[in-house]
């Protein structure tokens, strides 16, 4: 498993990855979204 941002989402997926869990990490006043995602073999 790896987290990935929101921006590199669609260029995982293309590749087989699937998201397994959308994160909130709060950086000061702003909430950034990421992802955790997988490859399944």
């Amino acid at each position: 498993m790896s987290e990935k941002t929101i921006t590199a989402r669609p260029f995982f997926e293309k590749r087989g990855y699937q998201v397994v869990q959308e994160q909130q990490a709060k950086a000061n006043r702003l909430y950034l979204t990421n992802y955790v995602i997988e490859k399944k073999i």
